[in-house]
């Protein structure tokens, strides 16, 4: 976990509070920030059970741990975005 801050002697009540303040409303946001990441990734799998949809999913899964590049391509909003996130996301390089 480790140090947030530190205070010097002499100290006073107020500073005290303003560095607990400051700490807990950090601690907030990143907890806020985990509960986003999640939610974000959570609406950003691709769905369908299709053929189509299972390979894409296999080739996904294929060449993401790899070190090569990907080009995708498609028409505009067929998911082209959502297929590379998930490659990187499931690759080393994150």
């Amino acid at each position: 976990m480790g140090a947030y801050d530190y205070v010097e002697k002499p100290f006073t009540a107020d500073k005290i509070v303003t560095v607990l303040k400051r700490a807990c409303e950090t601690a907030r946001l990143k907890k806020e920030n985990i509960d986003l990441k999640t939610k974000v990734i959570d609406r950003s799998e691709i769905i369908g059970q299709s053929p189509a949809i299972n390979k894409l999913k296999a080739e996904i899964e294929k060449i993401s741990p790899t070190s090569g590049r990907v080009m995708i391509t498609g028409n505009i909003g067929c998911g082209k975005e959502l297929v590379a996130q998930l490659i990187h996301r499931r690759s080393n390089m994150h």
